[in-house]
């Protein structure tokens, strides 16, 4: 993502409620194992202060910092190599409060007659290794190649079907940063990607072998307009248009994962782990005129919290992690910029006030922990029992949106250590205009529970359940299916 540098006065660190959200005392803080954040830290100015972003991303259980340090910054002048004051302040605080930093190391060097020589960055590349050495979760070699300098310096169509010189230099790249980075740090992983999932696939496809350093492959998988079980890719249309299909025909994010996956096996030979270093919903008002135009719709605070967690399930439970939220910090204070309000918490001039999607993935990190396990096969059953409206008339009859393919219940499954934790919730955009669909969950043979609770992951607060036992069997009935996911705590009772 872009970001706009705003020198602002900074205000005092509060923590208190969003807009229609009481404030939440602070807990003792519970890592949420896999759950990152993106951030621009060298920006002080900016707001982007450690001392008082820190505390913040504790409390709501953040694991990993996803944060850049430019080429341009480090070797300055030409051959001379420095980390900035401000680049190790943040990350000697990020670290030693015992968080992990993806360490994205990209942009271009001026000092260079072509600012993205690939033997250059490799000496750069090389450096930030040996200082960084065992430090870093990964190095990340560039932010969205297909956006940032390659195709403006090298030419070639944006998804790489049939003009892909900017793709051809952007792997040449990846290999020798990746070997530089190896045999300084051979420990630490070096992952990649393009930043848009067809040019991805013809990465793997035509240039496999640049990527035998490679450990990670990065992917930012915004879904823009759509809710969070739908990408913008898939279907016969953008088949036709990219020349490959990067998701199933129901457009779902989660075949965009296993797409990947057998692309890597073909054409690698391997699976590489897959990397979320963005993925995000901005809270900006796009109805004015001038409101800034991109891809972005602008959701209500509160969506972009239920949209957020039905996200980060999701890839939680098809193994993908970490998961870094973009960002963690709303930028600026344009209320008609889709990119200066992605933030979890508001910007420093108004006291860095989290929005509801803060307290949102605190509840789901107080949950999960720092120790959960995706459950593949669920140990019980759950039905929907709604049905939809009977229309009588043709003129009753709504519109439907047949991209979004994907507007029914779903239902997670995770173990945390003797507890089960089920998620249940509505696919599809959030409507509210009628009562919620109902469930009915039937588990036989259930081993013996302390307990069992309902609790709303918008307010963290428990929820009354229709909760019946005989016999071995639970039955739980009228469950409500949201656009908020609802969790269900199973605590197993001691052994005898």
């Amino acid at each position: 993502m872009i970001h706009r540098v705003l020198a602002l006065a900074p205000l005092c660190l509060l923590l208190t409620g969003a807009a229609g959200y009481a404030a939440e005392a602070p807990l003792e803080p519970v890592q949420l194992k896999g759950l990152g954040v993106a951030g621009h830290l060298s920006a002080r100015d900016s707001g982007w202060q450690i001392e008082k972003l820190l505390p913040l991303m504790r409390q709501m259980g953040v694991t990993v910092i996803r944060q850049e340090i430019l080429w341009d910054e480090v070797e300055n002048p030409k051959g001379v190599y420095t980390i900035p004051a401000v680049h190790q302040q943040w990350f000697d605080q990020a670290t030693g409060a015992g968080l992990k930093v993806i360490l994205l190391l990209c942009y271009g060097n001026r000092n260079y007659e072509n600012t993205l020589d690939p033997d250059a960055f490799a000496k750069y590349a090389a450096f930030m290794a040996g200082h960084f050495k065992g430090k870093v979760a990964a190095y990340e070699i560039w932010n969205e190649p297909v956006y940032f300098a390659f195709p403006e310096k090298y030419g070639g169509d944006w998804n790489a079907r049939t003009y892909d010189a900017w793709l051809k230099h952007y792997a040449e790249l990846v290999a020798k940063g990746a070997a530089a980075l190896k045999q300084a740090d051979p420990a630490t992983p070096v992952i990649t990607g393009t930043g848009m999932e067809a040019a991805t696939h013809y990465l793997l496809l035509r240039y496999a072998d640049k990527l035998k350093q490679v450990d990670g492959l990065v992917i930012h998988p915004y879904t823009y307009r759509l809710p969070p079980e739908t990408v913008s890719f898939g279907g016969p249309a953008v088949m036709i248009r990219d020349g490959v299909a990067v998701a199933d025909d129901d457009h779902s994010m989660t075949s965009e994962f296993r797409r990947l996956r057998e692309a890597m096996r073909h054409q690698l030979g391997r699976e590489l782990p897959l990397w979320v270093t963005e993925f995000g919903y901005s809270t900006f008002n796009h109805h004015p005129a001038d409101s800034i135009r991109d891809n972005y719709a602008g959701f209500s605070e509160s969506t972009q919290a239920m949209y957020l967690l039905r996200g980060l399930i999701q890839g939680f439970a098809a193994g993908v992690t970490p998961w870094c939220i973009y960002d963690f910090m709303d930028d600026g204070l344009n209320r008609k910029s889709a990119e200066e309000n992605f933030g979890l918490v508001r910007n420093f001039r108004k006291g860095y006030e989290p929005k509801p999607a803060f307290y949102a993935l605190r509840h789901l990190a107080q949950l999960l922990g720092p120790d959960w396990e995706a459950v593949a096969k669920a140990p019980a059953n759950i039905t929907d029992t709604s049905k939809e409206l009977h229309y009588i008339q043709e003129w009753q009859i709504p519109t439907s949106d047949g991209f979004v393919t994907l507007n029914g219940m779903q239902v997670y499954w995770f173990k945390r250590g003797q507890e089960y934790i089920t998620f249940i919730w509505k696919a599809g955009p959030r409507k509210d205009e009628f009562n919620d669909p109902l469930a009915n969950l039937v588990w036989e043979n259930m081993p013996a529970m302390a307990k069992i609770e309902g609790i709303d992951l918008m307010t963290g607060k428990t929820m009354d359940l229709d909760i019946q036992q005989k016999d071995g069997r639970c039955t739980i009935t009228d469950i409500p299916v949201r656009p908020a996911p609802l969790a269900i705590r199973w605590q197993l009772a001691p052994a005898p």
